[in-house]
């Protein structure tokens, strides 16, 4: 659910983008709620980018849905 993935796996970049130690971070392919990390507003519009004031850079991993269609 979202709110297991929130409490579980988010904090931590919180804690990372509040503390400026990061810069950017790379989108995932795992899927929060059957949506792809890698194309999920939610969670790079509004959670990133709206909610935690992220201004860094995000690097997606869109491309390996591309080859895996090439692969499949």
């Amino acid at each position: 659910s979202l709110l297991f993935f929130r409490i579980t796996y988010l904090p931590v970049w919180k804690k990372l983008i509040d503390e400026k130690a990061i810069v950017g971070i790379m989108s995932a392919i795992s899927a929060v709620n059957g949506i792809p990390s890698a194309v999920n507003k939610y969670l790079l519009n509004d959670v990133l980018r709206n909610e935690w004031n992220f201004t860094g850079y995000v690097i997606s991993k869109v491309i390996v849905f591309f080859f895996n269609e090439l692969h499949c």
